[in-house]
């Protein structure tokens, strides 16, 4: 591989981790407006972790929590790709929650552009004279080429409660 190559593909890898940012977990979420922290249980232990329940009816489930004297601190919804469920259980852990409750669930498929790269080179002739014998040089510049096509993306609705005990 040439040097061009592999600097292009550093700086996209760059370009890609510097746009991520924070989890999609966090920048959906919404904080409930009805809880009272003074009354909870928050999980205060260092390096304690909430306990993660993964939910296939995430209504039902959190109506069973909340019967069971279980405080919802706040809620992240958002649909799009598959995020990583520990996204949810660090956000938890910033909350100082006990619980939380998720729901990842297939939506839909779509599609999206997307590029390939293909590294080839690009020659330029030059004439050069010396002493009245003309010759051709040519020269190799890499080059890089994207080839758009579509690609095909699975899409999911996600959806994580962040509960705690309540005291008694």
């Amino acid at each position: 591989m040439n040097i061009f190559f592999r600097i292009s593909v550093l700086c996209i890898l760059l370009m890609v981790t510097a746009c991520s940012g924070a989890s999609r977990f966090n920048s959906e979420y919404v904080a409930d407006e009805g809880y009272n922290q003074n009354s909870a249980e928050n999980l205060t232990n260092n390096g304690a972790k909430p306990r993660l329940i993964v939910s296939n009816h995430f209504d039902d489930d959190l109506k069973i929590f909340t019967d069971q004297n279980y405080a919802v601190v706040g809620k992240s919804e958002f649909t799009g790709p598959i995020v990583n469920m520990n996204d949810a259980v660090a956000k938890g852990s910033a909350l100082q929650v006990t619980h939380v409750l998720l729901e990842q669930k297939y939506a839909y498929s779509g599609s999206k552009k997307a590029y390939k790269y293909a590294s080839t080179y690009k020659y330029t002739r030059e004439y050069h004279t010396m002493n009245n014998y003309t010759y051709v040089r040519y020269d190799r510049m890499p080059d890089t080429i994207s080839i758009p096509y579509s690609k095909e993306v699975a899409v999911f609705k996600q959806r994580a409660a962040y509960l705690v005990k309540l005291k008694n």
